[in-house]
């Protein structure tokens, strides 16, 4: 075998080894390729899962909410009026001691009566449909003060924009777990929520001065986990932060949608 074919086997060669080695490249980036699709759809499965499950557990939460409703309204409310209406019978004919002990009871059962509907209208999302989530969180606020549980302070900044409704009902719940949060944990004696209307965005932004919490552990509470699950649910982002001093600062930044 001369030198030119020796030459011209090892051309062979070389040129059969790259044909080899593009067609193994070729193999692993199609099979790579396909891996990470199929990585790819297995996690947004999940993510469309835990999804579906957290829409459907929030779902038959409101179902709960609307028959508890349903139940203060109805049952409970009703007997408290029955209550008052007896009670002024019962006053005539009494002493004038006797008849101010009944005008004080009575005006007590007034007032729970007063807060009775006031949580029934809060649990129900057809009565907070109908009143806005603005005024809704206003009378949230209202009711705290009146109840003495906390110094609470409401305002609203930028122009109000419109929300979706079944993402505003999700964001009032998300409020009425910082508002839990706060009368349950935080011995809080300060709490303020801010609505922060922007152009591109709408924020809620719920600030207490209690005694705050680990917001590094992952181990937190079932409320501030489903504030940041909900959050996630309608395409917000939900933040913890410290406060200087103590307390806690609950961000929801929720990006405005054409509806």
């Amino acid at each position: 075998m001369d030198l030119a074919q020796v030459n011209q086997l090892t051309v062979y060669f070389v040129l059969t080894l790259l044909i080899l080695v593009v067609i193994l490249l070729s193999l692993f980036f199609i099979f790579n390729k396909r891996r990470l699709h199929y990585i790819s759809e297995k996690q947004n499965a999940q993510e469309r899962y835990k999804k579906e499950l957290e829409a459907s557990r929030i779902e038959n939460q409101e179902h709960l909410f609307k028959a508890l409703s349903y139940e203060l309204h109805d049952n409970i409310g009703q007997l408290l009026s029955v209550s008052n209406l007896q009670l002024s019978m019962v006053s005539s004919g009494l002493d004038e001691k006797d008849k101010k002990l009944i005008t004080d009871t009575r005006e007590i059962l007034s007032k729970v009566l007063e807060d009775v509907r006031n949580l029934s209208k809060a649990l129900n999302a057809e009565s907070f449909m109908f009143l806005g989530l603005v005024k809704a969180v206003s009378f949230e606020m209202e009711r705290l003060n009146r109840l003495k549980f906390v110094d609470a302070g409401f305002r609203v900044e930028g122009n109000v924009f419109e929300v979706a409704d079944d993402h505003e009902i999700i964001l009032f719940r998300i409020i009425q777990e910082c508002i839990s949060n706060v009368i349950k944990h935080a011995r809080a004696t300060k709490f303020d929520i801010i609505f922060r209307y922007g152009t591109d965005s709408f924020t809620i932004i719920c600030e207490d001065n209690g005694i705050g919490m680990n917001i590094h552990s992952k181990n937190y509470g079932l409320g501030m986990k489903n504030i940041v699950s909900r959050s996630i649910l309608i395409g917000a982002e939900a933040n913890l932060e410290p406060v200087t001093g103590g307390g806690l600062k609950v961000s929801v930044v929720y990006p405005k949608k054409s509806l």
